[in-house]
Formats: C-alpha cells, structure tokens, sequence
C-alpha cells in the first residue's frame, strides 16, 4: 500500500494526472496477489520460482572485480521463457553501488520493453532492507535510490524484493560470464553459453 501511494505521488509530482481510487487498489490487489502466490509454493530445496501471469520476473546481480564491476538483468515470463538480457560494464568497483547499479538496470530493462507488472528480484539483502525502509540508505545507493523511484512511475506496479543466492545463479553466472567475455550490451539468449542459463549451478 505504502508503495502504490509512493508511486502515485511521483507520477503527481511528474506532471500525470492522478489516478482514480478503483485504480490504485486494482494495483495494489495485483501485488498482494503475486506476493500470495509466492508464499502459497510448497516447501523445499531453494530454487527459483515462475512468476505469476502477467508478471515478468527479472532477476539482477553484479560481479565485483579490482577496479570495475558489472552488472546484469535476465528477465523471465510466467513460463520461464527468457525475454530479455542486459549486461552494462560499472566503472565503481564498490559493491554497494554496483548492486544497487544493478537493481537499477532491471527497471531500465523493464521500462524498455513497457511491462506494466514487474518483479526485480537481488540477493543483495542489505540493500533490499534499506531500499524497503527496514535499515538507512547507505550513502553510495542514495542516488540509485532516486533513480529507481523516478522509474516508478513507468509502470502499474513493481515489486522489488530479496532472493537467495541460489535462486539468482543465472543473474550471477551471466554478471560473471560478461566480464570474462566483455560482453556488455543487450543479448540475445543463443550468444551467451547454455552453462550460464542455468538456475542450479555457479558458472564461475
């Protein structure tokens, strides 16, 4: 709720006109909902999870090396089609920027292709807290911070939310895989390696 009000007010603030009411808890109903269906899933080994139609899921995460960084974005349908892959090389080396760089890069991927309903999910847990008002801000995401927020008002409804490193190898193994490669751009699933695509195992 605190988030669609948030959204509602950035888009006031952007010069959109505001929403009806039926509106805003249409949006708020349709996180609620996928936020249900994530907590209905049995029980087991860790493991990443189909997003609900008509979410599209986009998992992110960044390979932190001596003087740079990358970051990556793979995005996923309710089928676990992939739909999308971004790869951009970070000129900070500090993992609180990257991560949160990265977490930025997944919003630009989705406003890109015009996804109403997204779900970004980071195994950066720190970051997550600060970012849904659990810890303070740290100084280096303050500005990634504003970006996102900005970003909102691009889409009906977004969820940013924490997932376990083992539900993130694919975010990883492609962050990972790009920098070895130098590959930074948008990617077509048939360039990258089929030992990247994977959910199960780390590439590196």
């Amino acid at each position: 709720m605190v988030e669609a009000i948030w959204m509602e007010r950035n888009a006031i603030v952007h010069g959109e006109a505001p929403k009806q009411i039926n509106t805003i808890l249409r949006s708020v109903c349709n996180s609620f909902a996928f936020y249900s269906s994530t907590q209905s899933l049995p029980a087991g080994p860790a493991r990443w999870e189909l997003p609900p139609t008509p979410w599209i899921k986009i998992n992110v995460d960044a390979a932190i090396r001596a003087e740079e960084s990358v970051g990556a974005a793979v995005a996923r349908d309710h089928q676990g089609v992939v739909l999308a892959i971004k790869t951009t090389l970070l000129s900070s080396p500090d993992p609180i920027t990257a991560e949160a760089l990265a977490m930025l890069l997944g919003l630009e991927v989705a406003r890109a292709y015009s996804w109403p309903y997204v779900v970004v999910e980071s195994d950066c847990l720190n970051l997550l807290n600060s970012w849904n008002g659990g810890s303070e801000v740290p100084w280096q995401a303050t500005h990634v911070f504003k970006q996102m927020r900005d970003l909102m008002i691009s889409f009906s409804q977004v969820v940013i939310t924490f997932v376990s490193r083992e539900c993130n190898y694919f975010a990883h193994n492609l962050a990972s895989w790009a920098y070895v490669c130098s590959s930074f751009d948008t990617l077509n699933p048939s360039e990258v390696s089929a030992a990247v695509c994977q959910d199960h195992f780390w590439w590196d």
